[in-house]
């Protein structure tokens, strides 16, 4: 571990480490997102190829208005969290590494996420997840973490960036 991984795995608990992600976690995440489970909940329900993610992840990691999060458990790789920064909010999301699904890691990881974008002095703003309304596991998880569902009403529509129907949306009071 480099010594600026040292420094940014600032928040553990119940043997659970986070870290900004590098170049070397892509491989990882794209498997995570080509997963059949996670297939079912992303908006196109399709896969992706290994040069349409080595793109996005490129411009993920050099952008300044997102961060991805690397979950990890002892040495293990248990999942991503991205958050990505809009003016008036910022939009959390998380999948879980297959092997490490159905062990009650997600609401933790989620609330160890949001810990550590607080330490890096990220500014206060909601954090919404959006859910696809059939997600009862994320829906369950975000609940757990302190996440509230609201209405898409045209107020907020007018703050989050692309609503989409068959979603759910939950925010989360950074301040609290």
């Amino acid at each position: 571990m480099s010594n600026l991984e040292t420094e940014l795995v600032l928040m553990s608990s119940n043997k659970l480490y986070i870290k900004l992600a590098t170049k070397d976690d892509s491989k990882d995440i794209l498997l995570w997102r080509n997963d059949p489970t996670t297939l079912l909940y992303t908006p196109s329900n399709k896969k992706i190829t290994r040069a349409e993610h080595d793109s996005w992840f490129s411009k993920k990691l050099k952008c300044q208005d997102s961060d991805i999060l690397i979950i990890f458990k002892e040495s293990s790789k248990v999942g991503m969290i991205r958050f990505d920064y809009f003016k008036d909010y910022s939009e959390i999301s998380i999948n879980l590494n297959p092997e490490f699904r159905g062990n009650n890691l997600s609401s933790l990881s989620i609330e160890k996420g949001i810990d550590f974008i607080k330490s890096l002095g990220i500014p206060a703003k909601p954090i919404i997840a959006k859910i696809k309304s059939n997600n009862i596991a994320s829906i369950k998880s975000f609940e757990k973490s302190g996440f509230n569902r609201i209405e898409l009403r045209e107020a907020l529509a007018e703050i989050i960036e692309n609503p989409q129907s068959g979603w759910l949306y939950y925010v989360f009071d950074y301040l609290s």
